[in-house]
């Protein structure tokens, strides 16, 4: 797999940590899923660009319609007697990062140029594609998602407020298409029953 450009996640002071070593001490660390390695990306014209300063990732708990049905019957009036399936929803994430000067949300997700800031969401005009690459230590990437058609819902920045820490924040909330799993690697954990 290609590496990702790291254009908007930089880390000037060298604040680079080594991966947590899985394959040797398999026997005693934790099963728990966990979410130490986590890169959140944005397809751009030449390649993928992690987003960086990410301070939260949250697609939206996955939901499905069904409806109950009745029948004019004396021995189930008042019961439901089937219920269908319908439509899935929830396809959104919730996201908030950390900006950074020159490098706004905006940019990085190349919806406007180097000049240009959003005046209101009606300035986005093309939706982006995000990935959602999930590390199992040593680096080793145990499932990719692809979250495709992201469009902005809604926009903002945190408060401004004299007993913050002065860290402007945007939050935001996207809407997508179903997430595609482009690639997933279970056979990196070895499970003991």
């Amino acid at each position: 797999m290609a590496t990702l450009n790291n254009t908007y996640a930089p880390t000037p002071q060298g604040s680079i940590v080594q991966q947590m070593e899985w394959g040797k001490h398999e026997a005693v660390l934790p099963r728990q899923k966990i979410y130490h390695g986590m890169d959140i990306a944005v397809e751009g014209p030449n390649g993928r660009y992690l987003i960086g300063r990410i301070q939260s990732w949250a697609p939206q708990q996955r939901t499905r319609q069904a409806v109950h049905k009745w029948e004019l019957n004396s021995r189930t009036f008042g019961r439901p007697v089937d219920l269908i399936p319908g439509r899935a929803e929830g396809y959104s994430i919730s996201l908030s990062r950390a900006e950074v000067w020159g490098q706004e949300i905006e940019k990085v997700f190349g919806l406007v140029d180097s000049g240009n800031l959003l005046r209101d969401l009606m300035d986005v005009r093309w939706p982006i594609t995000l990935y959602e690459y999930l590390y199992r230590g040593e680096g080793k990437l145990y499932s990719l998602w692809q979250y495709p058609q992201c469009w902005i819902t809604s926009y903002g920045e945190s408060e401004f407020s004299a007993e913050g820490d002065g860290v402007i924040t945007t939050n935001l909330e996207l809407m997508h298409l179903p997430r595609l799993l482009v690639q997933y690697n279970p056979n990196l954990v070895t499970v003991a029953n």
